[in-house]
């Protein structure tokens, strides 16, 4: 009992000082992202992102002949950050303490969204959770779009739920959310899908309840939505396609349609197809692939719809397979990945469980902060996106602020469910 009394006071003296606990995270964010090396460091999207800062520099994004990745393979947003960085010419070395900022801004944001909730006692908990959970930490190495996606997420949900939480007015808080939902977006364009389907959500069920949430869940998506169309604008001046996010959709379904038995689904680059002996039945078909990257893109998409059509159930497979990857890095085709399954499993369970039992605990107690039903849709939908098409286990992570608000709303409900404890 002394021990835990102990803890409680410790907890409580954290709490009384986020700052505090904020600066002691991004110490250890930093000596992460200078201090790793290894396996972190072999695969990483870093040249790409600074390609496309330094292109912006000079007017220019696309470039339609060379490697696909350098069209519109990724969205504009952190390069759009990285420019003026680019075009002072700070060095690589200072840009990448963006990782580590925005991370630690990410856990100050959900500290204050948490005590919208809870005590400061249950959201310093939840929020050292969130700030501890080490398969973030891959991305701070180097410059990857997780972090900033994350602060975003956690920004815009936090200035929603102040504006949903007042009767009226709150229009100032839900721009900014929808900005912040809309920079998400032009980062991580494949959530362009969840902005849209968020919108038309939120539209119709304003539509059948005139609830206000719903009006200024609507409103934020609408904003969000806005903010992308100068992109949408971009790519389809230089593709002739509506709505077209990027190129790189294609190669992510090839891969969970493969017609090849062995293979689970699990995302590859042409170089890989190139050296690996694993991958080599697939080089006559990529060998044929057009240049041309809307093209190329087009092929690869015809050819996994042709497999899924033939092939319904090795494809469910792989989707079971890459639900399982998204959350444990595991299984990989030809037995590979086995060296971080234990390191990473274990979180990744740990983590699942949670948002099992978070769900569970609401669904039973029937309650559930309706400012939050716009971010619900919006997860929703971007996990599908990602269970449908090929992705990497990082690829959910920006979702963890709403899983780790979920686990919050569920100890509340639990708690106010139990009775009262007795003095002795």
């Amino acid at each position: 009992m002394r021990d835990r009394r102990r803890v409680t006071a410790v907890v409580d003296e954290l709490a009384a000082r986020p700052l505090y606990v904020i600066a002691a995270l991004l110490v250890i964010y930093v000596a992460v992202a200078y201090l790793t090396t290894g396996s972190l460091l072999d695969r990483t999207d870093e040249p790409g992102y600074l390609g496309f800062a330094d292109r912006l520099t000079h007017g220019e994004y696309a470039v339609r002949d060379g490697n696909p990745t350098d069209f519109l393979w990724r969205g504009p947003g952190l390069p759009l950050l990285l420019a003026p960085f680019v075009a002072i010419g700070t060095p690589v070395e200072l840009m990448r303490l963006l990782g580590p900022l925005m991370l630690a801004l990410s856990a100050f944001l959900l500290f204050r969204l948490l005590r919208t909730w809870t005590s400061p006692r249950v959201a310093m908990v939840v929020t050292l959770g969130y700030g501890l959970y080490f398969p973030l930490w891959r991305t701070l190495p180097r410059l990857f779009t997780e972090p900033l996606v994350l602060a975003l997420t956690t920004g815009a949900m936090l200035c929603f739920v102040r504006a949903a939480r007042r009767p009226r007015g709150g229009w100032v808080e839900v721009v900014a959310a929808g900005l912040m939902i809309g920079f998400l977006t032009l980062t991580r364009v494949e959530n362009g899908y969840a902005v849209i389907v968020t919108l038309l959500a939120c539209l119709a069920w304003w539509a059948l309840t005139r609830n206000q949430v719903a009006r200024k869940g609507a409103a934020m998506a609408a904003v969000a939505f806005a903010v992308c169309i100068p992109w949408l604008a971009y790519t389809h001046h230089e593709t002739g396609k509506s709505l077209y996010w990027g190129n790189s959709g294609g190669l992510s379904l090839y891969w969970m349609a493969s017609p090849f038995s062995e293979d689970l689904g699990e995302p590859h680059t042409d170089a890989e197809v190139a050296k690996s002996a694993y991958l080599a039945q697939h080089r006559p078909f990529f060998a044929a692939l057009p240049k041309e990257p809307v093209a190329r893109d087009a092929a690869l998409r015809h050819e996994a719809k042709t497999q899924i059509g033939k092939h319904p159930l090795r494809y469910a497979r792989n989707v079971a397979a890459n639900f399982s990857r998204l959350w444990i890095h595991w299984p990989y085709s030809f037995g590979q990945g086995t060296a971080t399954l234990l390191l990473f499993a274990v979180p990744g369970i740990l983590l699942f469980s949670m948002v099992v039992l978070s769900l569970f605990t609401l669904a039973r107690r029937r309650t559930f902060d309706v400012a939050l039903v716009p971010f619900a849709v919006f997860s929703a939908i971007a996990f599908a996106v990602h269970l449908a098409a090929a992705g990497y286990p990082r690829s959910i992570w920006p979702l963890v602020p709403f899983m780790a608000v979920l686990a919050t709303l569920a100890w509340e409900a639990h708690s106010r469910s139990r009775p009262p404890v007795e003095a002795v």
